[in-house]
């Protein structure tokens, strides 16, 4: 058996990534975090919601928050979810990790409730969402029109010169024929493209409106399933997301000047996974019919809200002051000097 799978975590420089952990990979001067042993893995996305500034519908005790400064939000939250099988462990030693926690539960994060407090209030620029896997996407930005989304288009995209499969230096036995390993290459291809995509239009990550990403990988599970746990491919898909995620993170800092919060999340449970994605297809086809709430707040109110409000607050102020006069007038009215 490889060294990378039996290796025990290292506590002093390499960390790695077991069942049930999540790492902070980047923080914003304004957060403080302690390192508590474990986090319920149903109170990170709420962890998330809270540090980018946002109020949060629960009030568990939480003992991973030592300071954060809601006048001084971080510009953007970038998290990435990885599906990995249970024997393996991920070196994050090329990761500038800032805390790491057990989680108690072993599923995928979302970041629905950070979206939605994003959503529910007015900025001047527009924010940047995106919840993307390949196969499923929800972003509501024109910035990654062109990106491949789906498996069809990104075996197209694979072929192109500038692709992932053309400028790959490092040795690996995956095999671009064979699907399980088309979904790995296609995932570090996506890493990249949506990397570019902001690159080339910078001024978005430096507006005021905070940005949220979500980004959800599964291919290492599934050339688990198809080769082995042990096998070469999956040691090589490893070894290469070891590689690029860094840079991925590395290039997000670069672009919003290391005001961005980052986690790293690793789970294994399928059924966890097939709930999370059922979820999302449900709210993208229910749309704006979807009712959650954040805290004590309710859905977004449409944009003609505002107007709609003052008429009829003023029309009912400009009635009741009609009937009062005319009420006034009424009572005030002597009958016998009519003629």
């Amino acid at each position: 058996m490889s060294i990378a799978f039996t290796l025990p975590l290292l506590l002093t420089g390499l960390v790695g990534l077991t069942a049930g952990e999540l790492h902070v990979v980047s923080l914003p001067p304004s957060i403080e975090l302690e390192s508590p042993s474990h986090l319920s893995i149903y109170d990170v996305s709420h962890v998330i919601t809270y540090l980018m500034g946002f109020p949060t519908h629960t009030t568990t005790n939480w003992k991973v928050v030592k300071k954060v400064d809601i006048f001084d939000r971080p510009s953007a939250n970038l998290l990435i979810n990885l599906q990995i099988p249970r024997e393996v462990v991920v070196n994050t030693g090329k990761l500038n990790v800032q805390s790491s926690w057990g989680t108690e539960g072993d599923s995928m994060v979302g970041v629905g409730e950070l979206n939605d407090a994003i959503q529910s209030l007015t900025w001047k620029d527009q924010p940047v969402l995106l919840d993307f896997m390949i196969d499923s996407v929800q972003t509501q930005s024109d910035v990654f029109a062109g990106v491949a989304t789906t498996m069809g288009d990104m075996k197209t995209r694979l072929t192109h010169p500038d692709s992932i499969m053309a400028t790959l230096d490092h040795p690996t036995c995956l095999d671009p024929t064979r699907e399980g390993d088309q979904l790995f290459f296609a995932e570090i291809q996506l890493l990249m493209d949506i990397l570019h995509k902001l690159e080339s239009k910078a001024s978005l990550c430096t507006d005021a409106a905070p940005d949220s990403y979500n980004i959800i990988l599964t291919s290492v599970s599934r050339l688990a399933q198809e080769y082995g746990v042990e096998s070469c491919q999956v040691r090589s898909a490893l070894q290469i997301f070891e590689e690029y995620i860094p840079k991925f993170i590395d290039g997000f800092k670069k672009l919003y000047d290391n005001n961005l919060l980052t986690e790293l999340n690793t789970f294994h449970d399928s059924h966890s996974f097939d709930v999370v994605v059922l979820s999302r297809a449900t709210r993208a086809i229910s749309g704006a019919d979807v009712n959650n709430t954040i805290g004590n707040t309710v859905e977004p109110t449409g944009e003609n809200y505002a107007a709609t409000l003052n008429i009829t607050i003023w029309f009912s102020v400009f009635f009741a002051l009609a009937v009062f006069v005319a009420t006034y007038l009424i009572c005030v009215m002597d009958p016998g000097s009519d003629s």
